[in-house]
């Protein structure tokens, strides 16, 4: 059975809020230490209309993150960006930046082993 959309956007805010709430604005993004990439995955996942709504938080935060690098936080040009390939939850301005960031924790917020192991239980597709 599927969970309803609206379970989904209680579970997300609540990632996104209880971070708000411990580690303030600014630290919601500490590598080690942010929701973000699994907020942001369970909201993509869901299929409704609120996932486009401009005036959702969630919506809001992934336009953030799509304007400054996660690892020194440089101003990032329109067009191509790099990012994490597994949860595109972090943008950078390029490799170096890329591996800082995942040795400063990225890899304990990425999804990845989240999507590992949906996909050994059959509730993933692989990533094509």
């Amino acid at each position: 059975a599927s969970v309803p959309p609206r379970v989904i956007d209680i579970f997300v805010l609540g990632l996104y809020g209880a971070a708000m709430d411990y580690f303030g604005e600014k630290g919601i993004f500490a590598p080690g230490h942010s929701s973000i990439p699994e907020a942001l995955f369970w909201h993509r996942r869901r299929s409704s209309e609120a996932a486009h709504d401009p005036d959702d938080p969630m919506v809001r935060i992934e336009g953030t993150i799509r304007k400054n690098c996660a690892h020194c936080e440089a101003d990032l040009p329109e067009g191509k960006k790099s990012c994490c390939v597994e949860c595109k939850a972090a943008y950078y301005c390029g490799r170096d930046c890329q591996v800082a960031h995942w040795q400063a924790g990225h890899k304990k917020d990425c999804v990845r082993k989240l999507k590992k192991r949906l996909r050994a239980e059959g509730k993933l597709e692989e990533d094509k």
